[in-house]
């Protein structure tokens, strides 16, 4: 198809922008790929925290923004992204398990746990806080988003939003393929 549809008819020219379209497109896909992995594991991470803590709930609020806001429009404008007109010098890995895949997994999941962990300490030491487990409080089971309210699913929310946007953004403009 490149070779009947190139630019200068048929030439063996058109190979070069094969190739840096096919770059391109590996460096999206590995991209959303990654987004999605780092989603899934900040989520889990941080419900497990959630219920250990105090048997909390994420907000409604929180699930919108995230699965719409984050999850459908970051991930729109990172499939949106172009191929640079001229190769880079390396090209993007295309190993679901190699190293560079991992680490930009594993960072963003670390920082984010990280940064949660800072948010809650400060959290805590505050001479205002008080924690109030919604278990404590007797909530019936069909009242079951009220354990959404409060200080800890806010942060949770911050937390998770921040570092899925960041990944998003990271995994679009980052590279030069």
């Amino acid at each position: 198809a490149p070779f009947a549809t190139g630019r200068d008819g048929k030439s063996l020219l058109v190979v070069a922008d094969l190739i840096r379209e096919g770059r391109g497109c590996l460096a999206t896909n590995l991209g959303t790929f990654q987004y999605f992995i780092v989603y899934a594991l900040v989520v889990t991470w941080l419900k497990t925290w959630a219920n250990l803590r105090g048997a909390f709930c994420f907000p409604e609020f929180m699930w919108m923004i995230v699965d719409v806001g984050v999850g459908m429009v970051m991930v729109w404008t990172m499939t949106q992204s172009k191929a640079h007109d001229i190769l880079a010098d390396y090209r993007p890995t295309a190993t679901l398990l190699g190293p560079r895949t991992i680490f930009a997994i594993l960072y963003p999941t670390v920082s984010a746990l990280v940064c949660a962990r800072i948010c809650f300490v400060f959290l805590w030491n505050r001479d205002w806080y008080t924690l109030v487990r919604p278990l404590d409080m007797g909530l019936d089971p069909h009242n079951w988003l009220l354990r959404g309210d409060g200080q800890e699913p806010a942060l949770f929310t911050s937390v998770m939003v921040m570092t899925l946007v960041t990944t998003a953004y990271v995994n679009t403009y980052g590279g030069d393929f």
